[in-house]
């Protein structure tokens, strides 16, 4: 079931959403821009879907924010303003936005772009779920990493963190990666010490063997990943 924070404060505009989307969605509902940061880094939503105007700020400051943030910065942002204004237009998209819908909405029209741009993100992220670096495969969508040993694979039993620290360095071959930025990304909002990460990297290390020079480490940034 897809997950959507409604990011609204009025009461009206929330049922009516709710009642568009219907139970295929799994709508979790906040009234400020700081109750939407706070439930971002608890838990991964695939679509966003805020107003211009909030009670504590602008939506175009949220929507910035959580494209900035690499544990959010994959979901799919939809304004949802009963301005007009071009200008607001032009300075949602500006920002990251996927789509301006505007106020009073057709329930059937809402469903049907939020559907769209949904199986839109879907197709990218299993396009973007399979990487090939040298002699490592790994499946985001099965957590699944196997190491090519000649004629014959190793499938590496790695924890669901060491997988994910793994995929994200993967991800970004050959750029550094700070400490801050792999704990963001792995752990969300929860607080985590720096030898945490060395920790899990150097079991990392152990299990690619051979390959363990795949992960090195960059003095003062932190880690990268490079098969050269």
């Amino acid at each position: 079931m897809w997950k959507i924070l409604l990011v609204e404060d009025s009461l009206d505009v929330a049922e009516r959403v709710a009642t568009a989307l219907g139970d295929d969605f799994d709508v979790t509902t906040v009234g400020t821009a700081s109750a939407a940061r706070e439930r971002t880094g608890e838990a991964r939503f695939d679509l966003v879907m805020l107003d211009v105007s909030l009670p504590d700020g602008k939506g175009f400051e949220l929507c910035r924010s959580l494209q900035e943030d690499p544990a959010s910065s994959d979901t799919a942002i939809v304004f949802l303003s009963a301005s007009s204004d071009t200008e607001d237009r032009i300075a949602a998209f500006s920002v990251g936005a996927d789509d301006y819908v505007e106020q009073p909405f057709d329930q059937r029209e809402l469903r049907a772009r939020v559907m769209g741009r949904l199986r839109r993100m879907r197709e990218l992220r299993q396009r973007e779920s399979q990487l090939e670096r040298g002699d490592l495969k790994l499946d985001l969508t099965r957590q699944r990493a196997v190491l090519a040993n000649g004629p014959a694979e190793e499938v590496l039993d790695l924890t669901p963190h060491e997988f994910r620290l793994l995929f994200q360095l993967a991800r970004d071959e050959n750029h550094p990666i700070s400490r801050d930025e792999l704990m963001r990304s792995v752990w969300g909002n929860v607080v985590v010490y720096e030898r945490t990460i060395d920790s899990h990297l150097s079991n990392l290390r152990k299990k690619l063997g051979t390959r363990s020079c795949y992960i090195q480490s960059v003095r003062g940034v932190g880690y990268r990943f490079s098969t050269a």
